[in-house]
């Protein structure tokens, strides 16, 4: 499918058959971020709707983890956390890719510029 909008409502009720989104779901604010930033987020954002999804890059990543081999291509294919980062990162702001070159959604969230503001589930 790519790079689409979904409603939250997807993760919180019918994720996958029905039920839930199995791991955690947060809302976040990162330090800094004001009306421009929104506006360079939204613009890239958008533009990149229906790039393709990194099938791919999980088992990369699995690869740099377990055999210590490869490295992060950037490119405009994606997994979700690595569109949040280039979305950032084309407004000015950016996140470290971890010691093993990729970014997760925790590598963000717990990012000491991100508080957690709540957690949904």
């Amino acid at each position: 499918m790519g790079v689409r909008f979904a409603p939250l409502s997807k993760y919180t009720v019918d994720y996958e058959k029905g039920k839930a989104y199995k791991g955690r779901l947060v809302i976040a604010r990162r330090k800094g971020v004001n009306s421009g930033v929104v506006n360079g987020l939204a613009e890239f954002g958008i533009d990149e709707l229906t790039r393709p999804y990194d099938k791919d890059e999980i088992g990369k990543i699995l690869a740099r983890l377990t055999l210590g081999i490869g490295k992060k291509e950037r490119d405009r294919e994606y997994i979700c956390s690595e569109l949040v980062y280039e979305c950032f990162a084309k407004a000015g702001i950016e996140f470290e890719y971890d010691k093993d070159g990729f970014v997760s959604p925790e590598n963000i969230w717990r990012n000491e510029q991100v508080s957690l503001v709540a957690r949904i589930q």
